[in-house]
């Protein structure tokens, strides 16, 4: 399976989704009494995180507090989406935190609350996407590499369309590693999501997607290049389109990654005998 941390994966303090995963439930277990207590709980929650002169380790317990609630059935209750909304000023400070615990922690809680509620994450989602994205240049690994992992937790479980221009934009930042990830997030929400989540964006996939396969680097070329046929098979129209634009050696460069990978497995059969870009193929 494709290796979210990559070659980084070794270095100290490199965590990844599967990292996550296991500590989503690793939090002392509470029982919640009743809608009021729940909101008492909530509100005492984001008290401690929106105080950054307290003791960072009552962040990180607090954060972890939020999980627990969860696992003790919270989204259940009444209210719940909207208490949600008054934590994201917290959830937002936490993930700017100074100690890669507290950030480490954020970012586990948001995974979490992400692969539990789904589609009813989308205003959270959004809202802490572009301070995620920020983690992904830090120096720190913990840092940059818990960023990535709730990224792609929230991307394979919130499949909010507005999400979309937010890792867009991202994709021609200045930093090289914030692009090559960017192009990474491209490649896993155009494997996930359904093709109409991503319909009003259409546009902006096809013209970052054509910005990639330029792009200076080549590890971003590469990723580009899979997302390319990961579009094409959403929208194979556009993406000829996209393709009879390109000079022939970036035309060549995409057939040969369609040659090299498995991915025309999972291009809809009904591509496969009309497109123009497969033709050469055969």
């Amino acid at each position: 399976d494709y290796d979210p941390t990559g070659k980084d994966g070794v270095s100290a303090g490199a965590v990844d989704e599967e990292d996550f995963m296991k500590a989503f439930e690793d939090v002392p277990s509470v029982q919640i009494y009743s809608s009021k207590e729940l909101e008492d709980s909530l509100n005492k929650i984001r008290e401690v995180l929106s105080d950054d002169k307290q003791d960072w380790e009552h962040r990180v317990t607090a954060l972890k507090k939020v999980r627990s609630l969860v696992l003790a059935g919270a989204t259940e209750h009444e209210g719940f989406i909207q208490q949600l909304r008054l934590l994201e000023g917290a959830f937002k400070m936490s993930a700017k935190d100074l100690r890669s615990q507290v950030v480490r922690e954020a970012c586990i809680t948001l995974g979490h609350l992400s692969s539990v509620l789904g589609n009813k994450f989308d205003h959270g989602a959004e809202s802490i996407m572009p301070i995620l994205l920020n983690l992904v240049p830090n120096s720190a690994k913990v840092m940059a590499t818990s960023g990535v992992a709730a990224i792609r937790l929230i991307l394979r479980h919130t499949h909010f369309p507005r999400l979309i221009p937010i890792i867009t934009s991202n994709c021609t930042s200045k930093s090289v590693a914030v692009r090559r990830r960017c192009y990474e997030f491209l490649d896993l929400l155009l494997q996930e999501w359904q093709t109409q989540t991503l319909e009003r964006h259409v546009a902006v996939l096809t013209e970052t997607i054509k910005k990639g396969i330029h792009d200076a680097d080549s590890e971003a070329r590469s990723v580009a290049r899979k997302c390319y046929w990961g579009f094409h098979g959403h929208y194979s129209r556009e993406a000829e389109h996209l393709f009879q634009a390109l000079e022939s050696s970036y035309q060549k460069a995409l057939q040969s990654h369609l040659k090299s990978s498995d991915s025309i497995v999972s291009l809809p059969q009904s591509d496969r005998s009309s497109s123009s870009s497969q033709e050469s193929l055969k």
